[in-house]
C-alpha cells in the first residue's frame, strides 16, 4: 500500500516533531524536504547523521532552500544550531558561503523537486542539487504551522 506524500509528511512530522516557534517554520521545512530527499552517498559507510553533514549534495540544495525561502537570520541560526549537531559527528558544515556563485538564474536552472518527486516508491537518488518547488516548499511550511 502507497501512502500518499501528504499522510506520510504529516505522519513523520508529528513522529519527529521537536517544540519550536513560528520563527523556525522556514528552516525546518527546509530541513524536512532535504532531509527526506535522498541523494547520492559520497561515503557509503557513512551514518545517517554524518551524510547529512557531509553530502556536498544535500548541503548545497539546504543551503539554496534557506535562500530561496528564509530570512538571513532565520538562515544563520539553524545553521549554527545544525553545525553544533555536525561538529558531534567531527563533520562541521562548511561555511554557507559556498552558495554565493549562484545567480537567479543559476538557482531557475536546477532541478525542482516536487510532491511526487519525494513520495516516489523507491526513492528517487538525486546526482545534482535540487530545491523544492513552491508548492513542496508550501506543503512542508503549512504542515509544520497546523502542529
Amino acid at each position: 500500500m502507497r501512502l500518499s506524500f501528504a499522510a506520510l509528511f504529516i505522519w513523520a512530522t508529528f513522529v519527529f516533531a521537536e517544540p519550536y516557534g513560528p520563527d523556525e517554520f522556514c528552516s525546518r521545512a527546509c530541513e524536512r524536504i532535504i532531509g527526506t530527499a535522498q541523494f547520492r552517498a559520497i561515503d557509503k559507510d557513512a551514518s545517517w547523521s554524518q551524510d547529512l553533514c557531509t553530502n556536498d549534495l544535500r548541503i548545497a540544495s539546504g543551503f539554496l532552500c534557506l535562500r530561496i525561502f528564509c530570512t538571513q537570520n532565520e538562515s544563520i541560526e539553524r545553521l549554527d544550531e545544525f553545525n553544533k549537531t555536525c561538529q558531534g559527528v567531527n563533520s562541521p558544515l562548511p561555511p554557507y558561503s559556498i552558495i554565493d556563485s549562484y545567480t537567479d538564474r543559476d538557482i531557475n536552472n536546477l532541478h525542482h523537486l516536487t510532491p511526487e518527486e519525494i513520495s516516489e516508491t523507491p526513492a528517487i537518488v538525486f546526482n545534482e542539487i535540487v530545491v523544492p518547488t513552491k508548492e513542496l516548499y508550501g506543503l512542508a511550511y503549512k504542515t509544520l504551522v497546523s502542529l
